[in-house]
């Protein structure tokens, strides 16, 4: 799933509750 910036992907990380941002 892309943000509709296009700048943040959401992904789900081993044993990570909820989405995280990656870019930041």
């Amino acid at each position: 799933i892309k943000d509709p910036t296009q700048n943040i992907t959401w992904v789900s990380p081993q044993g990570g509750e909820g989405p995280i941002y990656q870019g930041m």
